[in-house]
């Protein structure tokens, strides 16, 4: 008898184990997939981690196709990824200022991960973000993107979208998702590295000096960007075309210089003969950028910096905010829009009354992801995705 009372209060410990067992099961599986997407997301950067094994996750099948996307601006080639079996996510994908249109192996892959996991995504690069030029067309060709995306039933049943910017494309999705003419329409806005204030973002870029007065080393690249857009105002109009087809031609090398080492060498060497080639003071600007001269370069562009970046239309500091929520996460060391950006950002939109879900981490550099945390931090990223991922659906 005794034996008998003991196997029943086994078995129902079995039975409370087990239950309790599915319960915590199904509370983890969201994180569980939203720790295997960021880790698939780390190995863009061709950094796998070993334990991406342990944490499967639903990938959907996904059918892409090309598509044009009407804009004031004209057409602009975009990129569809559709899962076959969709969630009701439908997501606006905006790259930075980078040369690569929709067949940029790191955008597909971004949107192929996306889409694996179930949300309609929309590739959408900005041609003037591609041309290198931060003016405030290219938000309006957001907006645009967007309101169509939004329009289109069979790709957005709900009526309403989510909008994933990256570098700077996350500040200008942030702008574009507070106009009128989509503000009802948008679920969410994610911004990775994205920023608040563009002439603060200058500043640094020229100075090298961060907003709380620290010191970090700025990168080369947007500083040249900045230089092409400020190229009238530096030299004589004779020597604009030349100085800006060198200038092009550096920057095109930087674009391409992670995935295509050896032909980015090539046309590095090829941008320094060029702007060996022009007269001065072309020569001379050009040769800063292109010898990553920043320290140099940088104070020459600070007194351009309003005229370059102060149209309200580029910075969300400037802009009446979105009534969506807000996802923010930026790389702690990112040195192209520093992780001061981000402090700002949170707290001027909250300030307005915007819901903000914010998070700095080591888990991005700037625009890219590696898998080289710490555990807590990593817990916290993927509770941060699970958020994101709730709110894209809603």
């Amino acid at each position: 008898m005794a034996g008998m009372r003991r196997a029943r209060k086994r078995w129902r410990a079995a039975v409370a184990a087990v239950a309790v067992a599915a319960v915590l099961a199904w509370l983890a599986a969201p994180y569980v997939a939203s720790a295997a997407f960021l880790l698939d997301l780390a190995a863009l950067s061709g950094r796998p981690s070993a334990i991406r094994r342990w944490l499967p996750a639903r990938v959907a099948a996904v059918t892409i196709s090309d598509l044009r996307i009407p804009t004031r601006g004209g057409d602009i080639a975009a990129r569809l990824y559709q899962p076959d079996d969709p969630t009701p996510r439908t997501i606006l994908l905006v790259p930075g200022v980078h040369a690569g249109g929709v067949d940029e192996p790191r955008l597909d892959a971004l949107a192929q991960r996306l889409a694996g996991s179930g949300a309609r995504v929309v590739s959408a690069p900005v041609p003037d973000l591609r041309a290198y030029r931060l003016v405030p067309a290219a938000t309006d060709t957001i907006e645009d993107c967007a309101q169509w995306l939004a329009a289109r039933a069979d790709l957005t049943p709900s009526g309403r979208i989510a909008i994933f910017g990256v570098s700077f494309s996350g500040g200008l999705a942030i702008v574009a998702a507070g106009r009128p003419a989509i503000r009802d329409r948008v679920s969410a806005v994610i911004s990775m590295g994205g920023h608040d204030d563009l002439p603060a973002v200058m500043r640094y870029l020229a100075t090298g000096e961060l907003a709380d007065g620290r010191k970090r080393a700025p990168h080369d690249y947007p500083v040249a960007v900045m230089l092409r857009m400020e190229l009238p105002r530096l030299v004589p109009a004779a020597q604009v075309a030349e100085a800006d087809r060198a200038l092009t031609m550096f920057l095109d090398a930087s674009s391409a210089a992670s995935l295509a080492p050896e032909r980015a060498a090539a046309m590095l060497a090829a941008a320094a003969t060029a702007a060996d080639a022009l007269p001065a003071p072309a020569r001379d600007l050009v040769g800063m950028a292109v010898r990553r001269e920043v320290g140099a370069l940088g104070p020459r562009l600070v007194p351009h910096i309003e005229a370059i970046g102060s149209d309200p239309a580029l910075s969300p500091s400037r802009s009446p905010p979105p009534s969506a929520p807000v996802f923010l996460v930026h790389g702690r060391d990112d040195n192209v829009i520093p992780a001061t950006q981000l402090t700002a950002l949170a707290d001027d939109l909250r300030a307005r009354g915007t819901r903000v879900d914010a998070i700095v981490t080591s888990f991005v550099s700037h625009a890219e992801a590696n898998s080289d945390v710490r555990l807590a931090e990593a817990l916290a990223l993927v509770r941060w995705w699970k958020r994101v991922w709730d709110a894209v659906g809603r």
